[in-house]
């Protein structure tokens, strides 16, 4: 079992609530902090090249799954979503937040085995509400590849709205493009004391 520190948020490691998504039941599973160990797990939830590629853009299949994880340990402000024995089924992280007013949310995977299932939505949520109450937020955004439809449907269903492309190089060096989503956060989700989380 992970021992690491969880956000007051007043869900513990074994509580599980029902939310609401597009009119279906889902189970609510507890978030915390992302962990090292948790680090050596998601690193192998990318099924194929694409996959890898679309967490890790400069990335080569197969993974080295020791550089992989290292790269990830350097995003402090990682989220994962956690089953009832504190293993980690779902990750996004922060990054950005130096920017005031937007914050960036990247690197978006669900386990394998707990896909379509509601987890991408529910993390994002959670996501949501912490850039605004630790980062004092008033948007989120994020990239997703020209060719990676289902994640800009995805992004668009959870409110996000197209900013423009851009490219970027992969992991041969070309020049991709990728679209750029931003959604604006709701009103007052932007705590007024100090974030509890400083910016590195």
């Amino acid at each position: 079992m992970h021992r690491c520190i969880c956000r007051g948020d007043g869900l513990s490691s074994n509580t599980h609530t029902v939310f609401t998504l597009a009119g279906m039941h889902h189970t609510a599973f507890p978030h915390r902090n992302a962990c090292t160990q948790d680090f050596d797990a998601i690193v192998a939830w990318p099924q194929d090249a694409v996959e890898l590629r679309n967490l890790f853009p400069r990335a080569r299949w197969p993974a080295d799954q020791a550089v992989l994880a290292g790269h990830l340990a350097e995003h402090n402000e990682g989220i994962v979503l956690t089953d009832h024995r504190d293993t980690a089924i779902a990750y996004a992280s922060f990054y950005g937040i130096q920017q005031r007013g937007r914050v960036w949310i990247g690197h978006l995977i669900v386990h394998p085995a707990w896909r379509r299932q509601g987890l991408g939505a529910q993390l994002l949520a959670v996501m949501s509400r912490l850039a605004g109450q630790d980062f004092a937020a008033t948007e989120l955004a994020t990239i997703c590849f020209a060719d990676n439809a289902a994640a800009r449907v995805f992004y668009q269903r959870q409110g996000f709205r197209s900013e423009g492309w851009e490219t970027r190089l992969d992991h041969h060096d070309e020049p991709t493009r990728v679209l750029r989503l931003v959604r604006a956060l709701p009103a007052g989700s932007a705590a007024s004391a100090a974030p509890a989380i400083q910016a590195k």
